[in-house]
């Protein structure tokens, strides 16, 4: 079944990618894009602004020209919706793939070798069920302590334990007046310190602390012993300790403690029982697995989803900034070409339309600002005055240089000035200094970005020289 499920996911994110492909009438490389046509273009223009805020819509509108405004907010929220697209996908699959909310459980042997003396201890989360004609499933942890390693017992270590037993079997209750079942821990003192609980009065007190209330009778007192080896390694002590009872009313008893009584622990090994009881019912053990929650995988994948998609809109900062650093690296060549052209005695009206001819016809870059003066040179074209024309180029640049070198040839076009070449060469050397500093600029930024790469290639040098120093050092 679960084969099934996984089979018809990728079958329908396959379906879904072969269906928005066709659904594009443009030819497009973009997957993020590709993902979100469907969805982004049952949307009216309207509703796909509205997605927006105004502030993602005004830099739109300064990195897209007027006729390719609606294609650009189209393709921007439509690249959006594909990267959450994905994410989801991606976490679905991933979810499927190596999630699962079940917990599996493995038979075992049920004989646990302990672990070496420099070894840590091994903690196992076991399920047990005893097969009867009704079948009861529990589980225990058992921890299983390293070997004991050769040493001499410490005896003082013994007596010490024995008075601090005596509070802990208690449990806060007067020695001469026990009312409840004695508590007798099995590893109150570490997993090497070993216990036994003998009672030296079975017709009153069990070897297991419970009280024999079946024997009593209640407001009569019963003096009771309890006999107590503690042993550590291959040193073992005694101590008795009397007691004087009470009747009271026998308390349930976990199921599980009863079980680890029957277990087995030798110096080498953890031997479970195989069956309990007198009348030898049998228990299977198995351990206990829990598998990674496909939930929490998807649900990291929507909260990546969600960011990516917050994310998204320092895009359009970075598309702004782009721009500009392209509009500037050109514009020196554009200011050097229109003082040559018109120092050669051609009118700045026959200089402007040549440049934009020559980059049509060499087309040698894409070029923004050759693209807007071509705009500019279409308007004056279609009959708007020149002087608007070169300011709209102006504004639609966003430009400060660009601006202020607008602003000098519409003045000298409005006087009629004869100083147009002169301030063109001083706007020249001013527009090469720009360039200069937006290029240094841009060599420091990518300096700052290769010191990650760097110090990672450090570390890994250093991992490389280091290990196997101290390595050798330890052999």
């Amino acid at each position: 079944m679960y084969e099934v499920i996984m089979m018809l996911y990728l079958a329908m994110l396959v379906m879904y990618f072969v269906y928005a492909k066709r659904l594009l009438e443009e030819e497009t490389s973009d997957l993020l894009y590709i993902l979100g046509a469907p969805i982004i273009k049952r949307l009216s223009f309207d509703k796909v602004k509205s997605l927006l805020t105004g502030q993602e819509l005004e830099k739109l509108s300064k990195i897209y020209r007027p006729k390719y405004y609606e294609q650009g907010v189209y393709y921007y929220q439509g690249n959006r919706i594909g990267l959450i697209l994905l994410i989801l996908s991606l976490g679905g699959f991933f979810a499927l793939v190596i999630g699962n909310d079940y917990e599996a459980s493995r038979e075992m042997n049920p004989i646990i070798e302990r672990p070496s003396y420099d070894q840590n201890p091994v903690v196992y989360d076991l399920n047990f069920k005893i097969e009867d004609d009704e079948s009861l499933i529990g589980r225990l942890p058992i921890r299983v302590e390293p070997k004991f390693p050769e040493r001499e017992v410490a005896i003082e270590r013994l007596k010490a334990n024995f008075s601090e037993l005596e509070p802990m079997m208690l449990k806060g209750m007067s020695p001469s007046n026990v009312h409840e079942d004695l508590f007798l821990p099995k590893k109150p003192f570490g997993e090497e310190i070993t216990l036994r609980y003998t009672s030296l009065t079975t017709d009153y007190l069990s070897h297991e602390g419970v009280l024999k209330r079946d024997a009593m009778e209640r407001g009569t007192s019963y003096d009771v012993s309890l006999l107590v080896d503690l042993g550590l390694g291959e040193v073992s002590m005694s101590y008795v300790y009397d007691f004087r009872i009470r009747l009271k009313e026998m308390s349930g008893k976990d199921f599980a403690d009863a079980i680890e009584d029957y277990v087995i622990k030798t110096d080498d090994r953890i031997v479970l029982p195989d069956t309990i009881g007198e009348s030898g019912i049998p228990i299977r053990w198995s351990t206990q697995e829990v598998g990674v929650s496909g939930y929490r995988i998807f649900l990291v994948a929507v909260l990546i989803a969600i960011l990516s998609y917050v994310l998204k809109k320092e895009e359009l900062d970075k598309a702004l900034v782009s721009r500009k650093d392209e509009i500037l690296h050109d514009f020196p060549t554009v200011v050097n070409k229109l003082t040559m052209l018109i120092n050669a005695g051609m009118t700045f009206s026959n200089a402007w339309q040549k440049i934009v001819m020559d980059h049509q016809i060499n087309k040698l870059s894409k070029g923004i600002l050759y693209e807007e003066m071509m705009l500019a040179s279409h308007d004056i074209k279609n009959g708007i005055p020149e002087i608007e024309a070169l300011e709209s180029f102006g504004k639609r640049t966003q430009c400060k240089e660009i601006i202020r070198f607008v602003a000098i040839i519409t003045q000298n076009l409005k006087r009629g000035s004869q100083s147009m070449t002169i301030a063109l060469k001083q706007l020249s050397g001013e527009a090469w200094t720009i360039r200069t500093t937006t290029a240094r600029r841009l060599g420091e930024k990518a300096s700052t970005k290769l010191l990650l790469p760097m110090g990672i290639s450090l570390i890994t040098v250093l991992i490389i020289v280091m290990v196997p120093t101290f390595m050798a050092m330890k052999l």
